[in-house]
């Protein structure tokens, strides 16, 4: 057990998540032939068209699974069980997240210093266009994937960087919400949470 009052490992449910997350990558390459142009596997099988619901599917296992970690431990909030388990959380997602944005940043500064060698500089690098270099891809939109609270805008309104990374920000909301109402729904469905 580690600190927190980890329980046993579930492994068939890991391997849920597990199956559940490449089902959403497969979504994300071959829905629409966003990665392979020409190349639509939703022509062939719902399955691709539909896998985007596998984000819903996962995000209730690991709601079922956090309790199942953290429920003896948080039932009773205190700040300094709420930090530890943030410092967890945080430390299991961001990284990753950090080095894919960081990804992102080479390769849009990698093609505008591909356009500048081409093109020389120019006023028009102020106010790009979609397939220009950071076209959509703003500074300000940057920092908001980079602080993890694009899970706070509309559907459409921050779409640059890394697109699917919506979940990854929307999953750190719930993780800094899931200590507030564990012990609220332990009170209410305390039977089932046994």
């Amino acid at each position: 057990m580690n600190k927190l009052g980890a329980r046993k490992e579930i492994l068939p449910m890991t391997s849920l998540r597990g199956f559940a997350a490449v089902a959403v990558l497969v979504h994300h390459f071959f829905h629409g032939g966003l990665f392979w142009q020409g190349f639509n596997l939703s022509s062939y099988t719902q399955f691709v068209s539909k896998s985007y619901l596998f984000v819903d599917f996962f995000f209730v296992l690991s709601g079922f699974l956090l309790t199942h970690v953290y429920l003896a431990r948080l039932k009773v909030f205190s700040w300094g069980r709420y930090f530890s388990y943030i410092r967890a959380r945080f430390a299991r997602i961001y990284p990753g997240h950090f080095f894919v944005m960081l990804l992102f940043l080479g390769l849009e500064l990698s093609r505008l210093l591909a356009f500048l060698y081409q093109n020389g500089y120019s006023p028009q690098l102020l106010a790009p266009t979609k397939d220009m270099p950071f076209g959509i891809n703003s500074v300000q939109s940057f920092l908001i994937y980079l602080t993890l609270l694009q899970g706070f805008f509309p559907e459409g309104q921050l779409i640059s960087w890394n697109e699917p990374a919506w979940s990854i920000g929307s999953e750190f909301i719930a993780y800094l919400l899931f200590p507030f109402l564990l012990p609220t729904l332990t009170r209410r469905f305390g039977s089932i949470a046994k």
